[in-house]
């Protein structure tokens, strides 16, 4: 029970996800194949991973800094641009982390500490409606090559 005068719940939203299991790893250092969340003020679904920990962060940037490893996702994420997707970080350092230079082509990217892609807006009127399972899918299915980037280079 609360002590406050507001009594308004902690939690407005609630969501689920479905991981890519690794052995050995925790389900917080696991890419999610989707994120679905529901709340009162948003409603969206996701694939990635948001925010990974020293392990994986460490063999991501190593991906990251591997010209050809990243243009493979720069080439991932414009295509899911292209599709309505939004690419996205949560809680990315202020500077470049040791042991990176500064002025590397890709400095922005080793910042990062996850990534994910937001599916294209929930159409109206479908949350309660067996469409949900369909755009559902569909993001899943589409952002596939995205989610199987990231199992490689976090693995």
């Amino acid at each position: 029970m609360r002590f406050a005068k507001d009594k308004s719940p902690y939690k407005t939203h609630i969501g689920g996800l479905i991981p890519v299991k690794r052995s050995g790893k925790k389900v917080t250092d696991m890419p999610m194949a989707l994120y679905f969340h529901v709340g009162d003020k948003e409603k969206f679904g996701a694939a990635g991973h948001y925010m990974m920990e020293a392990e994986s962060l460490t063999r991501f940037r190593a991906n990251i800094v591997d010209a050809k490893r990243s243009r493979e996702l720069d080439k991932i994420l414009a295509a899911l641009t292209k599709k309505g997707f939004t690419p996205s970080t949560h809680n990315d350092l202020k500077r470049v982390p040791k042991g990176f230079d500064p002025a590397h082509p890709r400095a922005e990217m080793l910042k990062w500490r996850g990534l994910t892609v937001g599916f294209p807006p929930l159409p109206k009127g479908i949350l309660a409606t067996p469409k949900l399972v369909k755009w559902l899918a569909d993001g899943c299915k589409a952002s596939a090559p995205f989610v199987e980037w990231l199992v490689f280079a976090t693995a």
